[in-house]
């Protein structure tokens, strides 16, 4: 019954950032947005169920014809090795970076007030290439909700099991709008 819940596991992801508005046109590349920042995420739990990573990261937002982009690569920040895995201080999960990647590449166009987005993440390793895919689909609801059908296959869907491959289709409601 614990696996059925709405929430099986709240994963959290403070960043702090800088961005500026930019608007230059190089080709049919619209600029719309550069960020550079810092991001941690974690589940919020005590070991041995504990993961977590800091990043360092830049995104880049532009759009292309009816097309909005986003390319966000990051670098992990290192964390100490782990002589025992309940040792509180050091590294939850060496190999993290493995299965949710370097980088997330956003695609999403509007349809009048639909909106269908594509994301991928890939680690680019030649021998064990990872990463997944996530497939939204939103719709209006009402005036102020939207509704959302999301498929996902692939690695890193929750912290929790970042290393376990998995195929999910969802539904739900938007609060808000990537678009």
């Amino acid at each position: 019954s614990d696996i059925s819940r709405s929430f099986r596991e709240p994963n959290y992801m403070p960043e702090l950032f800088i961005t500026h508005p930019l608007h230059g046109q190089f080709g049919p590349i619209d600029s719309q947005l550069p960020m550079y920042g810092a991001g941690h995420q974690s589940n919020g739990r005590d070991v041995p169920l504990s993961r977590s990573w800091n990043r360092l990261f830049a995104d880049y937002v532009f759009t292309t014809g009816p097309w909005y982009w986003s390319f966000k690569p990051w670098w992990r920040i290192p964390e100490d090795h782990k002589d025992n895995p309940l040792q509180r201080s050091g590294d939850d999960n060496p190999d993290i970076e493995h299965y949710m990647g370097y980088f997330e590449l956003r695609a999403a166009r509007p349809f009048g007030h639909q909106v269908t987005e594509i994301m991928l993440r890939n680690n680019l390793h030649r021998d064990h290439n990872a990463g997944p895919v996530q497939i939204d689909y939103t719709f209006p609801l009402t005036r102020r909700f939207k509704g959302i059908i999301q498929g996902f296959p692939g690695y890193g869907d929750s912290l929790i099991n970042y290393n376990d491959y998995e195929n999910r289709i969802s539904l739900g409601v938007l609060l808000t709008d990537t678009l």
